[in-house]
């Protein structure tokens, strides 16, 4: 392996992870029964996320779907040579941990968003809410929890009350509210941050087959807090949220294929799992299934379609692949080479990836071969590439005016 791919998959992992969401993520000993838990007390502010941090990155425009590349992307550019790609690790796809989502916050999902209603379609009065919750009806607890938490539904922000409420739906066996409370118990929302307790809650809700619920036991696992690592574990949990069409869940099932972490290593079944959930528009996997069609990791190389996964995962602002297309640019691997545009796409990766010295070196070093005009022109570019939905079409804009058409 060449000492250039070696940097570049560096650098690709270095995107990967350096603006990852490190949350509390809590833990128990694997064969430990999880204690009672005490009643929930008030402390911190309130859950204005139901405990869990906004997610910032989801979606595609309404009528961008993956699947083939665009008329307007057309393949490789003359005289691409087949094989392994300029700059490139030969070996294995850059690999994130397996416990947090590289550059993506975990988050409840639209089937967990809209909290279930009461026995009835309309939005109870307060006075109604509180009526049916104290009569014992659990979806009624859960609306006064998150009533509570958000300050909506009529009802002051309370974290004693939020807390009091989830825990007495938990206590009846209502799925989301044990999720919510644990998750209260991982960041510390309103209550002590209390591991054992978090993975108790997970666990319950886990077992009720809830996905989110199991995506995070198993990352608990993997990370190996409040418990001793079990990469198997935590796969296993992982595997069940994925069945179940969890995005973030079939991701780093994905990840553990393709590192061999709690499962023999597999390119091809780590690709699947990655395309599952790059179909949903999960922007880190996109990019990792660009990767592979364009390393041949599990699938047949082609430079086409690693180009259109990585546009997609571009127009969701992906630093990896803001760095994928820069390395293609810079090299001239599958389009004609354009160091301002290397720059470009270098500069919004660096800026995505915060703490990813490594990408800044990257994006320095092409700079260093431009000229202070090309280098503005490089800046100003990012900023059109930087604009929301208009990414794939500012290439393919400036693809068309080159009078040499370079082929994006």
């Amino acid at each position: 392996m060449t000492i250039r791919r070696c940097a570049a998959a560096c650098l690709l992992a270095l995107a990967l992870t350096a603006c990852q969401t490190h949350g509390p993520i809590p833990g128990l000993a694997p064969d430990a029964a999880p204690a009672a838990a005490p009643a929930a007390t008030s402390g911190s502010p309130p859950d204005a996320t139901l405990g869990l941090p906004p997610d910032a990155t989801l979606g595609l425009p309404p009528d961008a779907t993956p699947g083939s590349p665009p008329d307007a992307l057309p393949g490789p550019a003359s005289g691409a040579v087949p094989g392994r790609s300029p700059g490139l690790a030969p070996d294995a796809l850059p690999r994130a941990p397996l416990g947090p989502i590289a550059g993506r916050a975990i988050t409840l999902g639209a089937d967990a968003t809209v909290v279930p209603r009461t026995a009835s379609d309309a939005v109870p009065t307060p006075t109604e809410l509180t009526r049916l919750a104290e009569t014992g009806d659990p979806l009624a607890q859960l609306r006064m929890a998150v009533g509570h938490a958000l300050g909506e539904f009529g009802l002051e922000k309370d974290d004693a009350r939020a807390n009091f409420w989830y825990r007495r739906a938990a206590d009846q066996g209502l799925a989301m509210a044990q999720f919510l409370l644990g998750t209260r118990y991982a960041r510390g929302l309103g209550v002590e941050q209390d591991h054992d307790q978090a993975f108790h809650w997970y666990r319950l809700a886990a077992d009720q087959k809830l996905p989110k619920a199991q995506l995070l036991l198993g990352t608990m696992y993997a990370l190996g807090r409040g418990t001793a690592v079990d990469s198997r574990k935590a796969v296993g949990w992982y595997r069940k949220a994925a069945e179940q069409g969890e995005p973030d869940a079939q991701y780093l099932l994905g990840e553990a294929y393709s590192k061999g972490l709690g499962v023999e290593q597999d390119d091809r079944e780590s690709t699947a799992w990655y395309r599952k959930a790059a179909d949903q528009n999960h922007a880190d996997a996109q990019a990792m299934v660009g990767f592979a069609y364009q390393e041949g990791h599990g699938v047949a190389q082609d430079y086409r379609l690693a180009l259109s996964w990585y546009l997609r995962a571009a127009e969701q602002a992906s630093p990896a692949a803001y760095l994928m297309l820069g390395l293609m640019y810079e090299t001239g691997t599958g389009v004609r080479k354009n160091p301002v545009v290397a720059y470009a796409l270098a500069n919004l990766a660096s800026a995505r990836a915060a703490s990813g010295a490594k990408v800044r070196e990257f994006r320095d070093r092409i700079s260093s071969h431009l000229d202070p005009a090309e280098i503005v022109e490089g800046q100003e570019l990012a900023g059109r590439l930087a604009r929301p939905g208009q990414f794939t079409a500012t290439l393919v804009a400036l693809s068309r005016s080159d009078p040499k058409p370079q082929r994006i």
